[in-house]
């Protein structure tokens, strides 16, 4: 019997042991501990969503603007008189800039977990998050107000001839949170993390990362949505002029040549957003496996969404 007792205790020893060593592994520097590895792998994987973001709202700003240019010249055309109130860009720039801000917060963010976890310290990196995370926290406390506009998405300036075009009401609660959540982005790159309060700071900003992604997503469906309707407009456009009889046979014969081009395009961009819509609610489902790998959970599951991010960025980069 107490040889027995001796060996259970034994095992116990080395269990227990075992337990303290991946604890330990959590915040030695250059340990290759799995939350390091899957920061990693989610920091390669953000890149590509962040490139083709920008590339969609060019590319529903263009499609947009190039609607006005359409509406102008028939409005010119009939009444000879051009009102320059009429064409103007949409989105605007300066919320595109917001978006693409908050998307490069996460990249940052995402950086510094890697380098926090690897015991690693890059001024460079250390100086743009303090850069950036500075004008997110300014940014946090004024964007609440006009939020609908620039990541709430107001419809689009130009008036349509349909009553279609989105305009999605964003509640105050709502408003509320992503205030907080661009400021927990701005406070955690300008005060970095040191590595042993990591695991719950991870936790702690799991909620934030999840506003700001669906938030995104639900603004590139909303994109996606008034880029159909622009390019459906265009088609509609240059098909009336293909059936009236009176036109010049040039005109005509241009006509012929847009219909399927912008057909194309519309085909086109639809898969381009629906690929970023996708990318976007795995980066918050890939950060919210990472926060559980930080409590020690397996990171079997991240790893799955890995890859589904990863065949989302491939996806991405075949489509521009």
């Amino acid at each position: 019997m107490p040889r027995s007792r001796d060996k259970r205790a034994h095992k116990l020893s080395h269990a227990c042991a075992a337990i303290v060593l991946c604890a330990a592994c959590l915040l030695v520097p250059g340990c290759t501990a799995p939350v390091h590895k899957q920061a990693v792998a989610l920091a390669s994987a953000t890149a590509p969503v962040i490139d083709k973001a920008s590339a969609a709202y060019r590319e529903v700003q263009s499609v947009h603007s190039q609607r006005l240019d359409f509406d102008a010249g028939a409005a010119l055309d009939q009444t000879g008189v051009f009102d320059p109130s009429t064409v103007q860009t949409w989105p605007q720039e300066k919320d595109i800039d917001v978006r693409l801000k908050v998307l490069a917060a996460f990249d940052l963010y995402v950086k510094n977990v890697v380098a926090i976890t690897n015991g690693t310290d890059s001024p460079a990196l250390d100086q743009a998050s303090e850069s950036l995370g500075s004008d997110l926290t300014s940014l946090g406390n004024t964007l609440a107000p006009p939020v609908e506009s620039a990541l709430g998405i107001a419809p689009a300036a130009a008036a349509t001839t349909t009553s279609t075009t989105p305009a999605p009401l964003i509640s105050a609660g709502t408003q509320k949170g992503i205030a907080e959540a661009i400021d927990a982005f701005g406070q955690f790159l300008v005060y970095r993390t040191i590595q042993k309060d990591l695991p719950p700071k991870l936790v702690q900003m799991d909620p934030h990362v999840k506003t700001l992604c669906q938030l995104l997503a639900n603004d590139t469906a909303i994109l996606q949505e008034q880029e159909k309707l622009d390019s459906n407009h265009l088609i509609d456009g240059w098909t009336d002029l293909i059936r009236n009889s009176k036109v010049d046979p040039l005109q005509r014969r241009t006509a012929f040549i847009q219909v399927p081009l912008l057909a194309r395009r519309q085909q086109a961009d639809s898969l381009l957003f629906t690929d970023l819509h996708a990318a976007l609610v795995r980066l918050e489902l890939a950060h919210h496996a990472l926060a559980a790998v930080a409590q020690g959970n397996s990171p079997e599951s991240l790893k799955q969404k890995i890859s589904d991010l990863q065949s989302a960025g491939a996806s991405l980069g075949k489509l521009h």
